[in-house]
């Protein structure tokens, strides 16, 4: 599930890159939504792998995407 959540999330950046290419300054929100599918997986991993700080700090980082996207959609 590792290589899922780090293809999700490398992904979301070509995606975003592309927007910033051109020159498109807002954050797109398959980008968020690509992201915090990968981070996702890599929590859940962590936290199957036995692993307590790596899990954490991954789900810190998608609590934020996800706020952030939540409060784009509005």
């Amino acid at each position: 599930m590792t290589t899922i959540g780090l293809t999700l999330i490398a992904l979301a950046w070509v995606i975003q890159l592309n927007e910033v290419l051109k020159k498109k300054t807002k954050i797109s929100p398959i980008f968020l939504a690509l992201y915090s599918l990968g981070v996702f997986f890599l929590s859940v991993t962590g936290y199957q792998e036995g692993h307590i700080f790596e899990p954490i700090l991954n789900s810190i980082s998608l609590i934020a995407a996800a706020f952030i996207f939540l409060k784009l959609q509005k």
